[in-house]
């Protein structure tokens, strides 16, 4: 058992879970207990710069013996007491927040170092906040019904997608649960970033309208408008919810907005062009390789990060120095106010289940912010990440 709650303390301290870390010393793990490469959790808490892990293992009584430094020059030295506190370049702003939703289960909001998590509201999803931090636009989403449904009920509304109604099925116990939309199909709401004043946008009636996201200066949002089975692009000017679609391809896959005010989209076959808010001046990307999906520029314009295969990567904006950053298997959140961290949606660590990570733009100091699984392990992840400054 002893052996058992060793290798979770040191996987804990190499994933950043602090709950997971205590809860192995308080069952008796052995603070100073080594990994095959004779790291113990306090050297692999350093090299990943895990803040918290390091300072609760220091706090306990954990230490780098001095012949561990003999054996091995490649260990490193224990970053001095102002160092561990100087955080601006291990961890982002504490002040800067993080909106996301879980699946089925809303919006959430918490610090960027993944302390004060809270529940804005218990529906919605796919956030985005306005550029001074202010407000958020989100689409209606699923949430669960109350009453679970039998099993020929539930094959049949998942087929029925059109209705605004699908299933989840529960791995516990078999029993299906309904999953409705707010409005019979998505629509688009605002509110304030503490959860108050909330609007709805959009009344489209059995039209799917969502995936809302600001534009650079805040007046207006685009947003997905899926109609007849095809999905295209459209504006609303938010002072007078006057909208328009720019769009007239096959289909749309995503879009983002640029630093620049431009839209870049990927249509149905994942090919990527750029196109001004008014609809005009539609152009092919051609500085991305085969696979490549989700670029998102950096607010300075300076560089892009994206997707390919299961990999998150970096670039300059004319496509030089691309570089791997981590494995991502999920989807890209954004870039932070400062253009120095990236947040993600990933399920690299929790099975079926997705969580929350953020990584600085040059690889290091990746840190796990959600651990789903630890709270609610029948909900299906947690997605859609994005700063709040």
């Amino acid at each position: 058992m002893s052996k058992f709650l060793d290798e979770v303390l040191l996987e804990a301290a190499k994933d950043g879970n602090l709950i997971v870390l205590k809860t192995a010393l308080e069952k008796g793990a052995n603070i100073n207990a080594k990994d095959g490469n004779g790291k113990t959790a306090l050297i692999i808490a350093t090299e990943r710069g895990h803040i918290e892990i390091i300072n609760h293992l220091k706090e306990k009584g954990a230490v780098i013996a001095k012949e561990e430094h003999i054996q091995t020059n490649k260990l490193p030295e224990l970053p001095s007491d102002n160092i561990v506190k100087e955080k601006s370049q291990i961890i982002p702003d504490k002040n800067w927040k993080i909106i996301f939703s879980r699946q089925c289960k809303g919006l959430f909001v918490m610090n960027s170092d993944g302390s004060r998590l809270s529940n804005l509201l218990n529906w919605g999803e796919e956030p985005d906040v306005s550029p001074d931090g202010t407000k958020i636009v989100f689409s209606s989403g699923p949430h669960y019904s109350d009453n679970p449904v039998t099993e020929n009920e539930a094959l049949y509304y998942h087929d029925q997608i059109d209705s605004g109604y699908s299933i989840t099925r529960v791995p516990a116990n078999e029993i299906f649960f309904g999953v409705h939309y707010m409005d019979g199909s998505p629509e688009i709401y605002s509110m304030d970033l503490d959860g108050s004043n909330l609007k709805k946008l959009t009344d489209d009636d059995n039209v799917g309208s969502s995936f809302p996201k600001f534009s650079p200066d805040g007046s207006k949002i685009a947003f997905k408008r899926t109609e007849n089975h095809t999905t295209q692009i459209w504006i609303m000017e938010l002072k007078n919810k006057r909208v328009q679609q720019i769009t007239q391809v096959k289909s749309i896959s995503y879009f983002y907005w640029r630093f620049d005010n431009n839209i870049i989209l990927a249509d149905s076959d994942n090919k990527l062009f750029v196109i001004d808010p008014a609809g005009k001046n539609i152009r092919s990307l051609n500085i991305f390789e085969e696979n490549d999906y989700e670029p998102k520029w950096s607010k300075d314009g300076k560089q892009i990060i994206f997707c390919n295969g299961n990999d998150l990567f970096i670039m300059d904006s004319n496509g030089r120095n691309r570089q791997r950053l981590t494995e991502i298997s999920g989807w890209i959140g954004g870039w932070s106010p400062d253009n120095q961290w990236i947040v993600f949606s990933s399920r690299k660590m929790n099975g079926n289940g997705a969580d929350i990570f953020i990584i600085r733009k040059d690889g290091k100091h990746e840190h796990r912010l959600t651990d789903l699984f630890v709270e609610d392990d029948h909900v299906g992840g947690d997605f859609d990440p994005c700063w709040a400054p």
